[in-house]
């Protein structure tokens, strides 16, 4: 079975520090009220990154591929940004610039996409990334995925 802690121990604290340092605000897992049920109660969720003061929300993806699970990952992380009013900055963190191009192919229009920011870490190291690779490798093979890596930006939805 695809060991995927490396993902969230090791890569997504490497992509919030990385985030940090671009946007110079110091960012911590929290999690935020980003509605309420029927009942009224609230619900929340942990988002990869909240500022102190609670101005700035981020979701990182360390996913180097774009398929149908990572278009809908990545629909649910911008849904739930553009939920939380007190975010004055919305972040989505990438590692491959195609990731977000295709995700702003195909839901651009269905999730609101003007008020996300979209940051593409370029440094990550090698080893990383090969780890990484390794990582979506295994997971396609238990999952009978024979189409390969899915690096092809879709076109835009019509």
């Amino acid at each position: 079975m695809a060991n995927t802690s490396y993902l969230k121990k090791t890569v997504e604290p490497f992509l919030l520090k990385w985030a940090e340092k671009q946007t110079g605000v110091e960012l911590k897992p929290f999690k935020v009220v980003v509605g309420h049920r029927m009942d009224g109660s609230p619900v929340q969720f942990e988002f990869d990154g909240v500022s102190e003061n609670g101005a700035v929300g981020v979701c990182v993806s360390a996913s180097s591929s774009f398929k149908v699970g990572q278009e809908r990952k990545l629909f649910m992380d911008a849904t739930l940004l553009n939920r939380v009013h007190q975010f004055n900055r919305r972040l989505m963190v990438f590692i491959e610039s195609h990731v977000w191009e295709g995700f702003k192919n195909r839901c651009d229009g269905l999730v609101d996409l003007k008020s996300i920011e979209p940051l593409v870490c370029t440094n990550l190291p090698q080893e990383m990334r090969d780890k990484i690779v390794e990582i979506y490798k295994v997971s396609a093979e238990e999952v009978g995925d024979r189409r390969g890596r899915g690096t092809k930006v879709p076109g835009r939805r019509r």
